[in-house]
């Protein structure tokens, strides 16, 4: 797409720049130019229709309402006034950007509307190239009604706060009564962030007609812009009015205009006033991610973070991000997190528990209240300054168990037959299928990864003062406690109602401070150069899988996205490393084998990070093997080094229901991977063959990433899980932390400074309308309502529609 898009710029470019006579009589002014504002920078602020090379660096979504009005007309037909209404937005994924602007102009003897239209595109951080499409409706005026342009603008971005761009306007000189107009070339320089400064100068081809223009912007205080620009024009025409020429003259003018904006959180507010022909302006821009210093003073606030919620891999992230601003920020001065009686992530349980101590390292105290806590929502507070609980709620304190389902039996009553061939006995994803009980093999395995997991679990719960090893095994053995028995065993510190959380935070803290929701909190605006973080959630495969829609797939890494966006990554000398979190099972064998090709290949360019978070599991692990630098939380779940295939079996229940199948073929095997038969002995060894060949890769290819010897690698694969603690005992990871473990690893490892920023990639954020309707129509399941968990996606895998070869752990176990 880019490369078109360049190939075309060029195309257009040296056909039409010097392709004409110079006498051409014309429309007195361009199409770009009865227009209200200047091109280019003015009080706009950049990054419009107007200039759509700098489309392409958007950070979010920009919508305005711009008004000019001329008070005295000096030169009545030509000094314009009116109103203009524009948005702009990137495009995720790639580095582009669109706008569209809609311009009402008037003036004592003229009144139409512009319309434009521009895209820009960014080949990298230094170069970015763009095209608009503008046309005038003027119903009233014939000469003007219907007039066309097309712009091309290149910019070149040398320097972090310099940039040059230049602007040919009228490319195709459109005729206006059967007369071209002519072409006009705009060149503009800007230096400067919060104080900024720009230069510039337009000439027409033919004509010679040429004007300058400049002006500054300067931040006052916080959030208050002083800006002002001013611009020399000279214009003699020539007008073809169709019957006749008319000849007129504009002798050279000099136009200043000056004001203040005010930037109100994602709101900035601009007024202004013209001169010597005396005019005002003003003007409400909204952006969605703001990047300049808001007016509105910060005030000490507290943090609250909601664990009684779930959090998608992506929206964690960004609580982890935000804790993380919180204790560097004077103004967050402690933190509150609200607990239920569910269900946590052990992985996650241990990363907060850091954080926790992180804040308590720098004197800001944490806070706990909880409507009832779990095993996993306890061990997460333990180590919190303050422990409070609803006076009906619970502690359910009973120590981990793992329950997993084998339907093998179940499934054969119904007619139906999984056929599986896995290397390794360890290789446990297809017993839930085949089998009624588990391996020996597979429930050793389980009884291991558990037991190191009880003993993260139990280290967790010591971090609450006065539990060492003997209470903790007397208050597992209770199971539950009431919420004043479990603040007579020291468990919580204060038995209160919601309305009391206040007054208790006060009496610990000393100080009053307004509450912040975490995961409502707006993501820092950033620039520079920095990290890439991509963030893999779900099953790894080559496209969405066939699942039918009315089932409710879980989520899925699509390879072909996730490839574009470490292509970018890699391309954009912005990014000194890419950190990867990754939170997946596995999946397709082939698409994980994809995905390592392009991270090993990409760690030779620049440092690659790797994160795990509950899962890294199979093809999960695969992907990140070849990575500089893999952490992993002590009770993530790793490993499983195996690979397994085949495919289910309906012949059974196609005979009960006394369907009759017949199949002709012409070669032996055309149908071996038919679902209304099962596998012949040949068959069996054929996909051993390639299953074997698929495991053999997947070996070499981890013991290559890791630096690990064959032979040692294979004491720990054949499909064995271990949690990640020992994981980093067999050398399967590096070191144990979370994200911000390895976003400090990544910062260190490439020069960056601390507060170097880091961008999401991939997902990219959803389109607009999306949250719209996700705000409008809410979950697709309503509240209460009896739909199976299987049914909503949670156990369904593509897997059990595809035919493989499969890296993947199917026992999306939760450990309670």
């Amino acid at each position: 797409m880019k490369k078109l898009f360049f190939l075309l710029f060029v195309c257009f470019f040296t056909q039409t720049a010097y392709g004409q006579g110079v006498s051409f009589p014309e429309f007195p002014f361009s199409i770009t130019n009865p227009g209200i504002f200047e091109p280019g920078e003015g009080w706009l602020f950049q990054q419009n229709v107007n200039a759509p090379a700098s489309l392409a660096y958007m950070k979010g979504m920009r919508l305005g309402v711009l008004s000019s009005e001329t008070l005295k007309a000096k030169y009545e037909r030509y000094d314009m006034s009116g109103e203009t209404v524009f948005f702009s937005t990137p495009i995720p994924l790639i580095q582009m950007g669109f706008g569209a602007s809609v311009d009402v102009m008037r003036s004592i003897e003229w009144l139409g509307s512009r319309f434009s239209f521009g895209l820009g595109s960014a080949s990298s951080e230094m170069v970015s190239w763009g095209i608009r499409y503008s046309t005038i409706v003027s119903p009233g005026t014939s000469e003007t009604n219907g007039l066309k342009d097309i712009t091309f603008a290149l910019r070149l971005n040398p320097m972090r706060y310099f940039n040059i761009a230049w602007q040919m306007e009228n490319t195709l000189m459109y005729k206006n009564n059967s007369v071209p107009m002519d072409r006009i070339h705009r060149i503009e320089a800007v230096f400067g962030r919060n104080y900024k400064m720009y230069l510039g100068a337009s000439v027409s081809e033919r004509r010679r007609d040429f004007g300058f223009h400049g002006g500054f912007r300067m931040q006052i205080i916080d959030g208050v812009y002083l800006w002002g620009s001013a611009s020399w024009n000279r214009l003699e025409r020539e007008i073809n009015l169709g019957q006749e020429l008319y000849s007129y003259r504009i002798p050279p003018a000099l136009r200043v205009d000056a004001g203040l904006s005010i930037v109100i959180d994602n709101m900035s507010l601009s007024m202004g006033g013209r001169g010597p022909v005396p005019g005002s302006m003003m003007g409400i821009i909204w952006e969605e991610k703001p990047v300049y210093t808001s007016i509105v003073p910060e005030v000490e606030y507290a943090l609250m973070v909601d664990f009684s919620r779930e959090y998608k891999e992506k929206d964690y992230a960004l609580l982890v991000s935000t804790a993380r601003r919180c204790l560097a920020s004077k103004y967050c001065i402690y933190m509150i997190m609200k607990m239920e009686d569910n269900k946590i992530a052990l992985s996650r349980v241990e990363e907060w528990s850091r954080i926790i101590e992180q804040f308590q390292k720098k004197s800001k105290k944490v806070l706990a209240y909880g409507f009832g806590y779990s095993n996993s929502s306890y061990a997460l507070v333990a180590g919190a300054d303050r422990i409070m609980i609803f006076p009906g709620g619970s502690v359910n304190l009973r120590g981990l168990s793992v329950t997993r389902y084998f339907a093998g039996e179940a499934l054969k009553l119904i007619g139906l037959e999984y056929q599986f061939v896995r290397f390794g006995p360890w290789k446990s994803a297809v017993e839930s299928y085949t089998q009624k009980v588990p391996s020996k093999e597979n429930e050793d395995n389980m009884k291991s990864l558990l037991s190191s997991m009880d003993r993260n679990f139990r280290g967790l719960l010591k971090k609450r003062r006065g539990l060492d090893d003997v209470k903790i095994g007397k208050v597992l053995s209770t199971g539950t406690m009431t919420s004043l028995e479990a603040q007579s065993a020291g468990l919580v510190d204060h038995v209160i109602y919601p309305d009391q959380i206040g007054t208790a935070s006060f009496r610990v803290t000393r100080k009053l401070a307004v509450l912040k929701n975490a995961a409502a909190l707006l993501p820092q605006s950033s620039e520079g150069k920095g990290l890439a973080m991509l963030i893999l959630e779900g099953e790894i495969v080559s496209k969405k899988s066939s699942i039918p829609s009315f089932i409710e797939q879980s989520e899925a890494i699509e390879v072909s996205k996730v490839i574009s966006a470490l292509n970018q990554a890699a391309a954009d000398p912005k990014f000194k490393a890419i950190v990867i979190r990754i939170n997946s099972p596995g999946g397709s064998a082939m698409a994980s084998e994809v995905l390592w090709r392009r991270i090993s290949n990409l760690s030779r360019l620049k440092p690659v990070i790797i994160t795990f978070g509950e899962y890294a599991t199979s093809g999960g692990y695969y992907i990140a093997s070849g990575a500089v630098r893999i952490f992993a939380e002590p009770s993530t779940i790793t490993g499983s080094i195996g690979i397994y295939g085949g495919k289910y079996n309906i012949k059974g229940l196609v005979d009960r229901l006394g369907v009759g199948l017949h199949t002709i073929k012409q070669s032996p095997y055309a149908d071996m991977e038919s679902k209304f038969r099962p596998y012949t002995p040949e068959e069996i060894k054929l996909l051993e063959k390639r299953l074997s060949h698929g495991y053999r890769s997947f070996l070499q290819s981890v013991a290559t990433g890791r630096k690990i010897p064959l032979d040692q690698l294979k004491k720990f694969a054949e499909g064995r899980v271990f949690t990640g603690k020992d994981a980093v005992v067999y050398k399967l990871c590096d070191e144990l932390g979370g994200i911000n473990e390895a976003i400090d690893f990544a910062r260190k490892k490439s020069g960056l400074s601390s507060k170097s920023p880091t961008y999401i990639l991939y997902p990219p954020p959803p389109p607009i309308w999306k949250k719209l309707v996700k705000m409008t129509l809410g979950e697709s399941i309503p509240v209460g309502s009896k739909v199976h968990p299987m049914l909503k996606g949670k156990y369904l895998s593509p897997s059990l529609f595809e035919n493989g070869p499969w890296l993947f752990l199917m026992h999306r176990f939760s450990v309670h």
